[in-house]
């Protein structure tokens, strides 16, 4: 208790103290045992309000109720709390460049905290400064409120310790730092991609159109994250807030400040944009001098060329929550995997909205194929692990298959689920025992997989028909089930307290007869629900891909990402670490009604995305360069259905995005997906050249094949001699295939690196 002696400078030199909650080896004395805010919050609940104590006072605190830590409230001082967790000591690095000092040496007081950051004390003049600068992540500049004082134990174990002066020798604010915090008459926000200043006018504008009457919770925080985005987390943001939300019945004065403060932290903030497409769904309009522009759209750009740039975007990380989860992935992998870690968690995301969510402008789906390609023994099974956590937590794992036996065992999953998502191992050396029981007339119990699979796939948001023996076995199945749910009304008819059960099993019941009504009127099986993530080596692909396979099968409608490193380094980013975004999952997932069986489904009415305007007018000359797209291949290589595609893969893979990132599509989503689909169609088209000429009979078609490989190969720096020890085979040598590297060169395909070359 000593440490915390220093409370008697604290009250020295002007500063109102109270009591923390005290905390041990048992928990919190708050008495939460999940309590996550250790040594933290306050033990007396109107401490604002706490007064200037006399010495008796203080020292009965000091002996009965300051046990690990007290809480000091910051009046008239500024205080500069760095947090490392959360990238702080990078922000305050930029912070000293930006003012060109370390604030710490014109700081009177410094204070080291528990958790391996600091508390930089000034006093300041009267105004109003914002909390947080998006520029400097980790670092809050605390004008109100409180924070831990000097001597408190952190919840780590450790101290807060003085690391420099006393309580006593505050210094004032430097000027420059004061200029940097204080809040304008406007505050800057991002909307769609783009910087705009917005005035708290506009904010109580906007919010007088969202009201905020019985609105679901999930709505009713992410406007409160939205305005503390759109505020940098101003006091004058927090009291917009509070003052929308006390006006639903469901307002709850007590936990408001500590959501608030939690927003700056979070992975996935929501920006103005969600606000304002919310307030236009009542009626708001843009005002005239509102400084949103669309983004400038590229017309000069050749047609086989996106009518945007994607300099900007990322190519191996999805943009907001998704993004994050594709992070954990890779994190969980002891080789970097991060392009199948991308399309893992679009996928797996896609699973788990699929049955709730549709796309505003098309109505589109989210199940998606994807083949994962990479080099044997390079870390498929953590993948495969990681991607089942997620649909585990997303309380979807009973959905998910292994291979693929038949189509009527396809059926049969969509029977025992709505939902059936296929986690296949070795996909390819499925696809290519399918396609030779297809040319040889062998295995029958294959033929028609791929096309029963396609058939389903694209019935996600129809009905699927089904006839003959599969037909007659699922209705049997729901008729036992239904009969099973009547019995059991039966059961629990008259019987006190068993007044829910028979409500649940007659509402089951009566669902299962309209399903089996619907059924045999020849409808089929509603909305049935099917994507795949399947992994396979190069080896094992190659013999399985054709021309018709491309142009008119499966691979027309699976995306094929491929990580070209056949011997890579261990992951530097390997941390392997429990899930960490299982809220997020439950939010997205909700997984529908659960039947006397088990069954996952849900046939109510879909939710939909909102589509910010920006993204609408991008994704509406998406649509149009589809056709121009298209029309170049078919020109050019005679792959233009596969450009067919690319609106709906656009789509499909925004929608996701948008969904994970409270439902709201912006144009970081559009941009991604277009990027993402791009590349696909491309490194497809690519590959599908090389399998062309792969048993070409003219050297121009093994050529032409070779220089679309060499060109996949090298959209990352490559070694020549790995091309030749992946594309030798007969008829190719290495001076062969080096004069061809050299003409792709000359000709501007490809950058000569020494060793190495890299596709331009």
């Amino acid at each position: 208790m000593n440490e915390l002696l220093i409370i008697q400078d604290y009250v020295e030199a002007g500063f109102r103290v109270f009591p923390l909650f005290s905390f041990g080896a048992e928990g919190c004395e708050c008495g939460d045992p999940k309590c996550t805010n250790l040594g933290k919050h306050p033990r007396v609940k109107a401490w604002q309000h706490s007064p200037s104590w006399s010495d008796e006072q203080l020292d009965n605190m000091l002996e009965h109720t300051i046990k690990t830590g007290f809480g000091v409230c910051l009046d008239d001082h500024l205080v500069i709390d760095v947090d490392p967790r959360n990238g702080g000591k990078d922000g305050y690095a930029k912070l000293c460049e930006t003012l060109g000092h370390d604030p710490r040496d014109k700081s009177g007081f410094v204070v080291e905290t528990g958790g391996g950051g600091w508390h930089v004390y000034f006093t300041r003049p009267a105004g109003s400064f914002v909390q947080q600068l998006p520029e400097y992540p980790g670092i809050d500049f605390k004008t109100s409120g409180f924070v831990v004082g000097c001597g408190s134990l952190h919840a780590s174990g450790a101290h807060y310790e003085r690391g420099k002066g006393f309580p006593t020798e505050v210094a004032p604010a430097p000027g420059d730092l004061l200029a940097l915090i204080k809040r304008r008459e406007y505050t800057r926000a991002t909307v769609g991609g783009l910087q705009v200043d917005v005035t708290l006018a506009d904010l109580r504008d906007m919010l007088s159109y969202y009201k905020n009457i019985d609105l679901h919770y999930d709505e009713w925080l992410a406007v409160g994250m939205a305005l503390h985005e759109s505020t940098q987390g101003s006091d004058d943001g927090y009291l917009l807030w509070e003052e929308w939300s006390a006006t639903s019945k469901k307002h709850n004065p007590h936990q408001m400040e500590k959501k608030w403060h939690s927003f700056g932290k979070t992975p996935n903030p929501i920006t103005l944009g969600t606000l304002i497409h919310f307030a236009e769904q009542y009626g708001y309009t843009r005002p005239v001098t509102f400084p949103v522009d669309s983004q400038q759209l590229d017309r000069d750009r050749p047609s086989h060329e996106l009518p945007f740039s994607i300099d900007h975007c990322d190519p191996l990380r999805p943009p907001g929550l998704v993004g994050n989860i594709c992070e954990w992935i890779d994190r969980q992998c002891f080789y970097p995997r991060e392009r199948l870690a991308s399309i893992a968690a679009i996928v797996a995301v896609g699973n788990l909205a699929g049955l709730h969510w549709r796309d505003d402008i098309t109505g589109v789906t989210t199940n998606l194929m994807a083949l994962c390609v990479a080099g044997s023994g390079t870390g498929k099974e953590a993948l495969q692990s990681s991607f089942f956590e997620i649909m585990r937590q997303g309380g979807m794992a009973a959905t998910v298959h292994g291979d693929i036996k038949s189509k009527q065992e396809v059926i049969r999953n969509l029977i025992e689920h709505q939902s059936a998502n296929y986690l296949t191992d070795e996909i390819g050396e499925i696809l290519k025992t399918i396609e030779n029981a297809k040319k040889r007339g062998g295995a029958a119990y294959l033929e028609g997989v791929t096309g029963e699979i396609m058939k389903i796939y694209t019935k996600a948001g129809d009905v699927l028909p089904v006839s003959g023996d599969v037909r007659r076995d699922m209705l049997a199945d729901l008729l036992r089930r239904a009969a099973q749910a009547e019995k059991t009304v039966e059961d629990c008819d008259g019987k006190p307290g068993m007044e829910s059960k028979a409500q649940y099993a007659h509402a089951e019941a009566e669902r299962l007869k309209a399903l089996i009504e619907l059924i045999q009127s020849g409808g089929g099986l509603p909305r049935p629900f099917l994507s795949m993530l399947g992994f396979t080596t190069l080896e094992s692909l190659e013999p399985a891909l054709s021309v018709e396979l491309a142009k008119n099968g499966f691979l027309n409608r699976a995306f094929i990402v491929e990580e070209r490193d056949s011997n890579p380094k261990p992951n530097p980013r390997h941390a392997p670490c429990e899930f960490p975004y299982t809220y997020d999952l439950a939010r997205i997932a909700a997984t529908g009604n659960s039947g006397q069986g088990g069954r996952i489904e849900f046939y109510g009415e879909p939710r939909v995305i909102r589509t910010e305007p920006p993204a609408r007018e991008m994704l509406s000359t998406l649509m149009d360069w589809q056709w121009e797209f298209s029309e170049w291949h078919r020109q050019r290589t005679g792959y233009e259905a596969l450009g067919r595609r690319s609106y709906e893969f656009i789509s499909k893979i925004s929608t996701i995005l948008a969904i994970a990132d409270h439902g709201v599509r912006t144009v970081d989503h559009v941009v991604w997906a277009a990027a993402f689909v791009k590349r696909d169609i491309d490194e497809k088209i690519r590959l599908i050249r090389y399998v062309e000429g792969r048993d070409a009979n003219t050297v121009e078609q093994l050529s032409d094949g070779l220089q679309a490989r060499v060109l996949s190969l090298a959209q990352e720096p490559v070694y020549k001699s790995t091309l030749y020890h992946k594309l030798k085979r007969k008829g190719v040598t290495r001076e062969s295939l080096m004069e061809l590297v050299d003409a792709m060169v000359a000709s501007g395909l490809l950058s000569d690196e020494g060793s190495k070359v890299v596709a331009r």
